[in-house]
């Protein structure tokens, strides 16, 4: 890609798949690794998408740390 991909670009992106599948509808998303945090991320920024998080092994950054924000 000729831009960065971030973190707040994959889940805008997630946001716009999830509102023109669903038609808005809450969803439940099973995530792993580092998609649990996009998923973690989605959930904070667009509550109104997520009903419920499964998440398996998340990323989580330390406090102070840059990634994910």
């Amino acid at each position: 890609p000729r831009v960065a991909l971030s973190a707040e670009s994959q889940v805008r992106s997630l946001a716009e798949f999830l509102r023109s599948t669903t038609g808005g509808k809450p969803v439940t998303l099973v995530a792993s690794g580092l998609s649990a945090n996009l998923a973690l991320l989605l959930a904070a920024r667009h509550p109104h998408y997520v009903s419920r998080l499964i998440l398996c092994m998340p990323c989580l950054a330390l406090k102070g740390a840059s990634s994910f924000r």
